[in-house]
């Protein structure tokens, strides 16, 4: 897998603006190999008074053989595990608005996010919308989210609700941080997820 990028950024007092292109080629094992483009556009502005950071980032995909790295790398993953054909959409557009707002010392920050976004080989819009919630108390760090997504295949929206716990596992400065992810869906499946990353402080 290769890809090239070249764009330019400008930031004024309305906003920062950007525009970049990507070319990528993808090399397959029993598939024809991949070459595209994609354009992106982007526009983040921070509201001083009130410390908003709101970031609207429209993506498109200009060709069907265009492939990110984590697409490229899941499709050869398919391919040595014998599944071809299996999960190879390929994203053609993209538009999404993320905000961010900080509170109060002590309070916190919560963001609000939606994303759309299509595909060349198959119909139907994948839509998401995500609101949460950030803060620490002494060393514990946690975070509480909604997720709501519609589903094309069956046609109907999912919602989850989120829970993140970290805490580091000692005092040093390269303590590790143990991670509890907790997340619960719309039928009542709840599930834990719990890891440890860092390294041992000296």
């Amino acid at each position: 897998y290769a890809a090239a990028v070249a764009g330019a950024a400008l930031n004024t007092d309305y906003g920062a603006f950007g525009a970049d292109v990507s070319h990528a080629s993808t090399r397959l094992q029993d598939q024809p190999d991949r070459n595209g483009q994609s354009l992106r556009l982007s526009y983040s502005k921070l509201l001083e008074p009130t410390n908003t950071n709101l970031t609207v980032a429209a993506y498109r995909y200009s060709s069907r053989g265009y492939l990110g790295l984590s697409d490229a790398v899941a499709l050869r993953d398919l391919e040595d595990r014998g599944l071809r054909g299996i999960g190879n959409d390929t994203q053609r557009g993209r538009l999404q608005l993320v905000l961010n707002q900080s509170l109060p010392r002590g309070y916190g920050s919560f963001y609000v996010s939606g994303s759309t976004q299509n595909y060349w080989n198959r119909s139907g819009t994948d839509t998401q919308f995500q609101v949460g919630y950030n803060n620490s108390y002494k060393r514990l760090s946690y975070g509480v989210s909604a997720v709501r997504e519609y589903n094309p295949a069956a046609r109907k929206w999912d919602n989850r609700v989120m829970l993140n716990l970290s805490i580091p596992l000692g005092s040093g400065a390269r303590a590790p941080y143990s991670t509890t992810n907790l997340q619960r869906d719309q039928h009542g499946n709840t599930s834990v997820q719990q890891s440890v990353t860092g390294a041992l402080g000296e």
